[in-house]
């Protein structure tokens, strides 16, 4: 058993559902593609929200209860700061709000060029994000 030292980070069982594990990413061409392709879609000012309900596979190594999130960006967002930003705060809603999804979805999120009119403020697209999960069925209440 290891002990806690001075620069160690104790982890405590409260954290553990928020994490965001590679398990619950969309990390292959393949699996965006999908998504894009077969999935219900919702647009915002900010992102467009695409989801695909996973179907139960015995070969799967996904757990049904994961939903998954990936993230890309429209051609023209070139500053890496501003798709740094959206990335961070797009994964910070989805870890805080995970438990509030109906379990063995795929989400996409397709974020637009931003300009200084719809900057990234993390209340609005909070706001946005809830408002397209509502919209797409996908939302359950707590």
């Amino acid at each position: 058993m290891r002990v806690a030292g001075k620069g160690a980070i104790k982890s405590s069982p409260n954290r553990i559902g928020y994490r965001f594990p590679k398990i619950a990413r969309l990390r292959k061409k393949k699996e965006f593609s999908l998504v894009r392709q077969s999935g219900e879609i919702y647009t915002s000012k900010s992102f467009t929200l695409r989801y695909l309900k996973r179907v139960e596979n015995l070969s799967s190594k996904i757990p049904h209860e994961i939903v998954r999130l990936g993230i890309s960006f429209y051609p023209r967002t070139k500053s890496s700061v501003v798709r740094n930003r959206a990335k961070r705060v797009l994964r910070e809603i989805f870890r805080i709000e995970k438990s509030s999804f109906i379990p063995a979805i795929d989400l996409h999120i397709g974020v637009k060029p931003q300009n200084k009119s719809n900057a990234i403020v993390f209340s609005v697209w909070k706001e946005e994000f809830i408002i397209g999960c509502k919209n797409l069925n996908i939302w359950r209440e707590r």
